[in-house]
């Protein structure tokens, strides 16, 4: 018999990434348009999508046919909480609704919707998502924050939802607009909301988002680090530029040393392969095993075994991140008996709301 083929790499989740963004707001406008030019945020995913209350020319070079697509929605007041009118549920509503019309959903694993004045890495999402082995057939949103009195809710700088999830909520959604007042509601807390009584899955992944309003995060000085998904608030173009180079260059800094980490890690084992060698000759069983077990020990004496060495390496990968909870099966399970996302407090308090927008 031939060789055993490996097995298929698994395919790359297929991501549809929309933003909607305030034609009257100048940097909302200059922050998308920056990252279309660079191919960078939701312009790096399988298909995007920028909606806003008017039609708006994102680019004048090659990609001059890029607009912002108009929905039938006033955005004016959203950036403002300090009264209903900042309340963006219902106008979120009608950008949903023009996603839906346009199909732009039906080839995607997973859709994402980034502010437009986050920091969002695609690739990372993926790799996320796939170290996970999250299906994109189990209906299922992440919370993304947590804070001393909301242990996990979904914060709307990024949310991410499966295929089937979004099928849920076009499907049966109109339950949610009849039994809820979206006038009231800021939108990630509506979506929460309804997807919840859709009977929609919650899982947790507080790697998705660094922002300020997640307990012990920073809002400036966060963006070095590799393992988060997004980076929230960044307004200024210039600002948000500097996060994105900061990111890519500690990433870039993290994957050299774990090459090298993984360079010496083999040196090491070929070094413990050769004394087994050594050691066991024509024959195998015990020899072997107290070969092993002496060059393991050896090297233990001296600073880390080569299993130590591998747990280092892998310190920044899915392991890491189960270590800590954020992966295991008892943190991403859903809530079922209680609402554990905040209505109002948690969302761009008012008097933060010039900092925040939409």
């Amino acid at each position: 018999p031939g060789p055993v083929p490996a097995p298929a790499a698994a395919a790359s989740p297929r991501l549809f990434c929309f933003a909607v963004m305030r034609s009257q707001a100048p940097e909302e406008v200059a922050l998308m348009r920056a990252q279309l030019a660079r191919g960078a945020g939701i312009f790096s995913c399988d298909g995007w999508l920028v909606l806003s209350d008017a039609e708006v020319r994102l680019s004048d070079g090659a990609s001059a046919g890029a607009t912002a697509t108009a929905i039938g929605a006033n955005l004016t007041g959203t950036g403002d909480s300090s009264n209903a009118q900042g309340k963006n549920a219902k106008q979120f509503l009608s950008a949903w609704d023009k996603v839906k019309e346009l199909g732009n959903v039906r080839d995607a694993d997973w859709v994402v919707k980034v502010d437009a004045d986050t920091v969002f890495f695609p690739q990372r999402l993926r790799a996320s998502l796939g170290r996970r082995a999250a299906s994109p057939d189990n209906a299922t949103f992440f919370a993304n924050c947590q804070n001393e009195e909301y242990p996990r809710f979904m914060y709307g700088a990024i949310e991410v939802f499966s295929r089937a999830a979004v099928e849920a909520f076009f499907e049966r959604g109109g339950r949610c607009r009849s039994e809820f007042h979206a006038d009231d509601m800021w939108e990630e807390y509506y979506m929460a909301k309804c997807l919840r009584l859709l009977n929609v899955d919650m899982a947790v992944d507080f790697d998705l988002l660094r922002d300020g309003h997640c307990s012990g995060q920073q809002t400036r000085t966060h963006c070095q680090n590799e393992g988060a998904v997004a980076f929230h608030p960044f307004k200024v173009p210039s600002e948000f530029l500097k996060c994105e180079q900061e990111a890519a260059e500690h990433e870039s800094v993290i994957g050299k040393a774990n090459e090298t980490l993984t360079v010496n890690t083999g040196s090491e084992h070929e070094t413990m392969r050769q004394a087994t060698q050594n050691a066991t000759g024509p024959t195998t069983g015990n020899a072997t095993g107290n070969a092993r077990g002496n060059a393991t020990r050896g090297k233990g004496e001296g600073q880390d075994s080569s299993g130590g060495a591998e747990a280092q390496h892998v310190g920044s990968g899915p392991q890491s991140d189960a270590s800590h909870g954020r992966h295991s099966d008892e943190g991403a399970a859903a809530e079922e008996d209680e609402d554990v996302v905040p209505p109002i407090v948690h969302r761009r308090p008012a008097a933060q709301s010039a900092e925040i927008g939409l």
